[in-house]
């Protein structure tokens, strides 16, 4: 049991240094995501000026981390890399849906674009919270085994 305690605190850390490093990775993708979705009917304007993504995108980071390593702790290393390539591309695969229904979501409610072009600020995404319930959803199968699991 202490074993297991001490790989899910090292799995939680690693998560969180994988969430900074990741970071500008996961913006620009889904600053792709919003002007190829589109058409290219979105632009961005201003400077990309950020210091970090809120809270909820780091502590999922961790929380994903810690899920899988307990997931995939005793079982084989093919079925794990089954599983762990299974949830990335299920996130893949969300990013690219939600991104999308956001930047139409903001082509929709803009009231004064010219000719159906918006411009938005870089920092007018929620990036955290877009990549927060990606990881999330896309960690349900994994928990849903490990609740049965255990």
């Amino acid at each position: 049991m202490t074993k297991k305690i001490i790989l899910s605190l090292s799995a939680f850390f690693l998560g969180i240094v994988a969430a900074f490093l990741v970071e500008r990775y996961l913006r620009n993708s889904i600053q792709t995501i919003f002007v190829w979705s589109t058409a290219h009917k979105i632009h961005f304007v201003g400077k990309d000026f950020y210091f970090y993504l809120n809270e909820l995108y780091y502590i999922s980071f961790g929380f994903v981390f810690v899920v899988l390593v307990l997931e995939n702790y005793s079982i084989k290393l093919k079925q794990a890399f089954l599983n762990i390539s299974v949830t990335l591309l299920l996130f893949g695969l969300l990013l690219i849906a939600v991104s999308a229904l956001d930047a139409h979501l903001k082509i929709a409610e803009c009231t004064a674009c010219k000719h159906g072009i918006r411009n938005l600020h870089w920092n007018d995404i929620n990036y955290g919270i877009i990549i927060s319930t990606c990881l999330l959803i896309a960690i349900i199968p994994n928990g849903v085994v490990l609740v049965r699991k255990n």
